[in-house]
């Protein structure tokens, strides 16, 4: 089966491809997988290290251009089935191919799909969602499906001991995770390090840190970490997940659907800061949660330092509250999403 997978310009979008067309080289290793991106530097950063060759369309929305390119793609590899990860790059990727007679599938990650998912909804063959509540978006609600949002699938849970001794950490201390996004977020970042230039020497004795800053914020976060004299490890990206998140007590985040997807997998409780923009649909994914009982939720434009200390001081007091966070999160986890989508994939391809 040849398989064309349109995927890009978030790592949103690439990770839950990339953990698909895993599976579905597992499903059957006669499988060919073949991936069009968009031509940012962050997709090529990925997809190369994941090992995948793949083809790109612009992201800048020239149209037509944009299809002539598609079509040629499409002629090159003739795959049995095309499927869509949302973004702008999916749009002319599947249209086309719809054109062309061959079977398309969607997936959207986040609770409101996108534009070019919304739009696509309407001739896909079928359409997979990380939310139950996603259904009520589309029109043709009996071609959608609820697989969950596909995690990386080197992610495994390890014993909490041995993640915070590959860390150099304390098994004493209340371990918080800090993370933006596959390129950080430095509002985060500024905030955090406020917190604890806020709290007193005591207070900070009970955390550590391990704080994935993104390239940008690297050496500012370094300093600061520095500057307050708490015990962590600063990453600018770490491809050590599982270790990651096996040694955390905690995760702070925004609430892109891959980083709560994984935080559900890890059944760890977190305070989301949803990116605020809407296209994004990061404050409808964290509302999700914080309705379930599955995270704490504050508004980027509420989230202080002096809000953050009381709220980290308090957590580590209530280990019951953490508790019932961290149930409720594993609870909405679907660990098995890439296979399930895998297979959704083969059973519309198999009917050309």
């Amino acid at each position: 089966m040849r398989i064309l997978i349109a995927a890009g310009s978030s790592g949103g979008h690439i990770f839950p491809a990339i953990a698909t067309a895993f599976r579905l080289k597992e499903l059957d290793d006669k499988n060919e997988v073949f991936f069009i991106g968009s031509k940012k530097k962050l997709d090529a950063d990925i997809l190369k290290n994941e090992g995948y060759k793949f083809d790109t369309i612009s992201s800048d929305k020239k149209i037509l251009s944009d299809f002539i390119s598609a079509f040629s793609i499409l002629r090159k590899y003739r795959p049995d089935i095309a499927v869509g990860f949302g973004g702008y790059v999916s749009f002319p990727m599947l249209a086309a191919a719809k054109i062309m007679g061959i079977s398309t599938v969607i997936h959207e990650q986040n609770l409101v799909p996108g534009m070019a998912n919304r739009v696509l909804a309407n001739i896909a063959d079928s359409i997979g969602v990380s939310f139950k509540d996603s259904k009520r978006f589309f029109l043709k609600k009996s071609r959608v499906c609820q697989i969950g949002n596909p995690i990386r699938v080197n992610l495994v849970r390890l014993q909490k001991t041995k993640a915070l001794k590959l860390f150099d950490l304390d098994e004493g201390r209340f371990t918080v995770l800090v993370m933006g996004g596959s390129q950080g977020a430095h509002f985060i970042n500024d905030v955090v390090l406020e917190t604890l230039k806020g709290m007193s020497k005591q207070e900070r004795a009970n955390f550590q840190f391990i704080h994935l800053s993104g390239m940008r914020d690297f050496d500012f976060v370094g300093r600061g970490h520095e500057s307050v004299g708490v015990k962590g490890r600063v990453f600018s990206f770490c491809d050590r997940m599982s270790e990651v998140y096996s040694a955390s007590d905690l995760v702070i985040s925004r609430a892109g659907a891959s980083s709560i997807s994984e935080i559900g997998f890890f059944g760890l409780p977190s305070i989301l800061v949803p990116y605020p923009n809407i296209k994004v649909h990061q404050v409808d994914n964290a509302k999700f949660m914080e309705a379930r009982g599955a995270a704490i939720v504050i508004n980027q434009k509420d989230l202080t330092s002096g809000y953050l200390k009381e709220i980290l001081l308090n957590l580590v007091r209530d280990r019951q509250r953490l508790k019932l966070l961290a149930e409720n999160a594993a609870n909405l986890s679907i660990p098995d999403a890439a296979q399930k989508l895998a297979r959704e994939i083969m059973k519309n391809a198999s009917k050309n």
